[in-house]
């Protein structure tokens, strides 16, 4: 449990996961068959389970096979992540706050290599801006130009990776306790160093998300004193409309913000007229029509990017076709690759632990 938290939000995740699932193999065989089958037959595990299933016999039934073997790897955390918390009844609270503290320590040491990353190569090259795909510019120390230290590691779930930790470690800060061996400065400088990170990501869905994280951390402070509820509602009015302001004057001169004033909302993918939303109701369009053509099962994800590419280029976005995007939606992307059926396992799978809460329990 503790190896996975460090990984999933960290920049080594996917040489990492062969690694936990040699560790999850090695834990099964040394358990013995007896043992390993009371926790594969537990209900619980059905549903991610069930997930797997689905995408094994959607690999089956695919055209593009080579594809679809590499794309069971996406979804092995369905098991790995129940199997890692199944294995364990109850857990004390020092438990969780190991769990916590890990999956913060991969997020931040990861984002500090991607610091010294991009400084060493400003630093050995002159160069300030990396090319991604040769086509997007970005600075080193924003947005992907920041995660090219690592393969895959999209600056968007990096932020909302982020915005996690930040909720991880705020009830820590607002009590005054420590945080496993995170003591109270060392908390502050970690929502300082997150905060910063989110800005310099530039994905305004993460900056968005942290602002309303932030907010609900102040009106609870305010809440917790003598202030009226008038003066804070009031208060977050104030405040949202102080935000609203900022955004459409954009001081800091951030590139999309700028683009969607400037450039509208017409649905396009072409350089010069889209945005950073309509470029993304582009691809929504489009992955919707797909679901729309295999609702029930799927395009299958050993085919979606075959038939991505070609709805694409049906529907003349032929720069998403070049690159082949996938929905940025996971929930539009779920729908597509696996259809209605695997959309609902997909949300079973983490309703499940709020249904049956009581299913692990936490000592004190």
């Amino acid at each position: 449990m503790i190896a996975l938290a460090s990984l999933i939000p960290s920049g080594i995740y996917h040489p990492g996961l062969a690694l936990v699932v040699a560790c999850a193999a090695l834990l099964l065989f040394v358990s013995g068959p007896k043992k390993s089958m009371v926790y594969i037959k537990d209900k619980r595990f059905l549903i991610p389970a069930s997930i797997w299933v689905l995408v094994v016999v959607s690999a089956i039934f695919s055209n593009n096979k080579s594809e679809a073997l590499s794309s069971l790897s996406v979804y092995l955390p369905f098991l790995l992540v129940p199997f890692s918390v199944f294995a364990t009844e109850s857990f004390t609270r020092q438990q969780v706050e190991t769990v916590l503290t890990a999956f913060i320590s991969g997020l931040c040491l990861s984002l500090l290599y991607c610091d010294v990353y991009s400084l060493v190569s400003i630093i050995l090259t002159g160069e300030t801006t990396v090319i991604e795909n040769g086509v997007y510019s970005y600075h080193k120390f924003s947005s992907s130009g920041l995660t090219a230290a690592f393969k895959g590691w999209h600056p968007t779930y990096v932020a909302c990776f982020a915005v996690w930790a930040i909720i991880f470690i705020y009830p820590y800060v607002a009590s005054g306790s420590r945080m496993f061996f995170f003591n109270q400065k060392i908390l502050w400088l970690i929502l300082a160093f997150l905060l910063i990170h989110i800005v310099l990501l530039n994905s305004i869905a993460a900056i968005a998300a942290g602002l309303v994280v932030t907010g609900i951390a102040g009106v609870n402070r305010l809440r917790s004193s003598s202030i009226s509820s008038a003066t804070i509602a009031f208060s977050v009015l104030i405040t949202i409309c102080l935000l609203i302001s900022f955004v459409w004057i954009n001081p800091l001169h951030n590139v999309k913000i700028a683009t969607v004033k400037a450039r509208g909302f017409v649905v396009t993918d072409k350089e010069g007229e889209r945005n950073f939303l309509t470029i993304r109701l582009a691809k929504w369009r489009t992955h919707v029509d797909l679901f729309s053509a295999y609702p029930l099962f799927g395009v299958t994800p050993g085919d979606i990017k075959d038939e991505r590419k070609i709805a694409y280029q049906q529907h003349g976005f032929n720069n998403l076709a070049e690159i082949n995007y996938n929905a940025h939606n996971q929930y539009l992307e779920v729908l597509t690759r696996l259809g209605i059926l695997g959309f609902i396992m997909f949300v079973l799978y983490f309703c499940y632990p709020a249904l049956h809460k009581n299913s692990n329990t936490i000592e004190s």
